[in-house]
């Protein structure tokens, strides 16, 4: 059975859950991976391929599942909920947790990379915790500290 995944699935199998990120191979056997979430040890991981025989995308109450126990753990990765692929250059919002920080209200910043080493979006020179698309659904929140839903 042929599978038609696109970057930003989410997908479930061989005791994970995972972000598909894209194809490793052009017979679509194998993926890379730009999340996972492993169930044995509830630990966080990324890059990683994977065989897709072995997955199946999520379903919504799995998917629901995974960012209940990633909020409810205060784990600082990526957020799960908002599986966008940024850009260099593009235009986002940015936030950091809150706890002891000076920022806990929607900026508007240009994003640069991601960095896995720190776990947080890098924008206009800032690490950041959270970090969504600037755009005409969102352009309202800037300025303000009030939460981002989908």
């Amino acid at each position: 059975m042929e599978k038609n995944y696109k970057q930003g699935d989410c997908l479930v199998g061989n005791g994970m859950f995972v972000v598909f990120d894209g194809w490793a191979n052009d017979e679509h056997t194998e993926f890379n991976t730009s999340l996972n979430f492993y169930f044995s040890d509830k630990s966080y991981g990324e890059e990683e391929v994977c065989l897709t025989e072995r997955f199946r995308l999520a379903t919504p109450e799995e998917k629901q599942l995974i960012v209940n126990f990633h909020e409810n753990t205060k784990e600082k990765y990526v957020k799960i909920k908002i599986p966008h692929k940024f850009t260099a250059g593009e235009p986002v919002l940015v936030m950091d947790e809150g706890v002891g920080t000076t920022s806990c209200e929607w900026n508007y910043c240009i994003y640069s990379h991601y960095s896995v080493e720190h776990g947080k979006h890098v924008a206009s020179g800032c690490s950041w915790d959270y970090c969504i698309p600037y755009n005409e659904e969102t352009k309202n929140l800037l300025g303000s500290t009030n939460d981002y839903e989908e």
